[in-house]
């Protein structure tokens, strides 16, 4: 047997080994492959019942007696009010005005006087006149003298302080000066210097002056506040 020929021996060997075996698988039973099917799973939801509300309970209507209902409009109706009578106008009692007794007294006075004669008029202005009350003499201003009139027996020197030197305060301050006695008793500044601090110590010297007077006179002090 030569090559050639047992190859093709081989080969046919094969090919029936495999058909026999494709012809065992197709006949066995069930060897038929079935595809799954997979079950359908089906799933209801239990929704809760809703509770129905309970049904109203009907409320029997009740008749109302004609009675009643008039009881009812006679307690409501409102009550009218009565007209007002306006107050008659109170009639005002015209009095005869009283004559003052002034013009009785001239009428009486006027009948005596055509009586017997004699002047009441002259009277009567008397009489007015010693009723008003006496006018209060008028006051006569004080007469004010220079100081070089009176003598002067002691004199104060104003304080002129280093606080009114350095900011160069300067001026005259005129005083009048009440004195009595020779003491002065009172003093008013009656011009200015334009500073308060000078105008006080004026009026601080001036007040221990001594005069020789014997009575009370008005008196004009200058003092002046300069700067060397």
């Amino acid at each position: 047997m030569n090559e050639s020929s047992e190859r093709f021996f081989w080969v046919i060997a094969l090919t029936l080994s495999i058909t026999a075996h494709a012809a065992f698988v197709l006949l066995m039973p069930g060897a038929a492959a079935k595809p799954d099917i997979k079950p359908i799973m089906r799933v209801r939801l239990a929704m809760a019942e809703k509770k129905s509300a309970p049904a109203p309970v009907p409320v029997p209507i009740r008749e109302e007696d004609p009675a009643e209902k008039k009881t009812v409009l006679k307690k409501e109706a409102v009550p009218k009010k009565q007209p007002q009578k306006k107050p008659e106008p109170v009639k005002a009692v015209k009095t005869p005005p009283e004559k003052a007794p002034v013009q009785e007294v001239q009428a009486v006075a006027g009948t005596a006087d055509s009586k017997a004669g004699t002047p009441v008029n002259a009277t009567n202005d008397a009489v007015l006149t010693d009723n008003l009350p006496a006018s209060p003499p008028q006051a006569r201003p004080e007469r004010v003298v220079e100081l070089d009139t009176l003598e002067v027996v002691k004199k104060v020197l104003p304080d002129y302080s280093s606080f009114s030197r350095k900011r160069k305060e300067e001026g005259t301050v005129k005083i009048i000066a009440t004195v009595t006695g020779g003491r002065v008793v009172n003093a008013e500044i009656e011009s200015s210097s334009g500073f308060q601090r000078l105008d006080e110590s004026a009026l601080r010297a001036v007040r221990q002056w001594l005069f020789k007077n014997s009575g009370t006179v008005r008196v004009r002090v200058p003092v002046t506040f300069r700067l060397k």
